[in-house]
């Protein structure tokens, strides 16, 4: 990608549409994740058909609270 800031529609469509996570998106284009979503939103409010990026699973909270106390000492 080019190191143009901020990067063209074109430029971020391209990146967006050859990416499987946000946070590819994000690398590819020197952007916060929140900044990608938000374009994202902004597209498609306006027509544009971007493909669907799956956010990441949550963390299983429980198990790593038990893996902390597992750890403390």
């Amino acid at each position: 990608m080019a190191n143009r800031w901020p990067p063209s529609p074109e430029q971020f469509i391209e990146a967006w549409q050859s990416s499987s996570s946000v946070r590819e998106v994000a690398t590819k284009l020197n952007m916060t994740t929140n900044q990608v979503r938000t374009r994202a939103w902004r597209y498609r409010e306006r027509g544009i058909p971007l493909k669907e990026i799956p956010r990441p699973d949550p963390p299983d909270w429980p198990a790593l609270a038990t893996l902390a106390a597992t750890l403390a000492p």
